[in-house]
């Protein structure tokens, strides 16, 4: 705080005239001062990335002193930024923690905040990027072949990403295929695929110490010869009959498994 004082070292120093050019008698001068406050200042920002499976939640948080008032803000691009506010995934938007719950069309988005407090100048964080992660999807491909004729069935994946494990269990019309073994696979390692007795159920097996990323693409073939027409399906019976781990072991949720044939 600094005072800011009237000199009065010269009574001529500090005066009001008429419009006589008489100096107002009387005429009172007070002293002011300025007070100065100190303004919000971040410590910790939010880190620059993070990452949510979907559907699951997350927080992101800031750290600052002499701070009354905060505004998460969203951008997709860096360049243009709007508020955000209570609802549709995310909580906490005028707090110092942003608690969001991970949709598909959050991915890539940005977020900081804007810090007040005081009447001082809006300060405002480095900005983090999310990544919603996608579950994995594995589906059998639809083929047509003719009778007699050896034929490769595709089983594509999905965001196949971070993958120490693998279980299959797929069901056939045995009056119409006969398994005759896989092909084309992109997994090395502890792979095992084989249909016992040829009883309509093909079972696949696979671990590995390293995590697979494979993205989007093909895992194998599952090769058939074919007598007639037949779905091809995987058997959910069981959770435990299709299930993909992750590195650390755990089955990965909402995993979806799409038929064909």
């Amino acid at each position: 705080t600094a005072g800011v004082n009237f000199n009065f070292s010269n009574p001529s120093g500090n005066e009001l005239a008429n419009s006589n050019g008489e100096a107002i008698v009387g005429t009172q001068f007070e002293n002011g001062a300025i007070q100065a406050t100190q303004g919000p200042a971040i410590t910790s920002h939010p880190a620059s990335r993070f990452s949510l499976n979907l559907g699951a939640n997350g927080t992101l948080s800031v750290t600052a002193t002499n701070a009354d008032g905060y505004q998460w803000q969203v951008s997709s691009n860096g360049t243009h930024w709007s508020n955000l506010s209570d609802g549709a995934g995310y909580a906490g938007a005028t707090t110092a923690t942003l608690s969001i719950t991970a949709g598909a069309s959050m991915n890539g988005n940005q977020y900081r905040v804007l810090v007040s407090g005081a009447g001082c100048p809006v300060v405002t964080s480095s900005a983090t990027q999310l990544t919603v992660i996608l579950p994995p999807a594995v589906t059998i491909g639809q083929v047509n072949g003719c009778r007699g004729q050896l034929v490769a069935v595709p089983l594509q994946v999905q965001n196949f990403n971070d993958i120490s494990a693998v279980t299959l269990h797929m069901r056939y019309d045995t009056a119409a295929l006969t398994y005759v073994g896989y092909s084309d696979t992109a997994l090395t390692g502890n792979l095992i695929v084989n249909a016992p007795g040829q009883g309509g159920l093909v079972i696949m097996t696979w671990f590995s110490l390293t995590p697979v990323n494979l993205g989007n693409g093909l895992l194998m073939n599952l090769n058939f010869i074919t007598r007639g027409s037949s779905s091809i399906t995987f058997d959910l019976s069981d959770p435990a009959y299709n299930e993909l781990a992750s590195s650390s072991g755990d089955p990965i949720a909402n995993t979806s498994f799409t038929n064909g044939g």
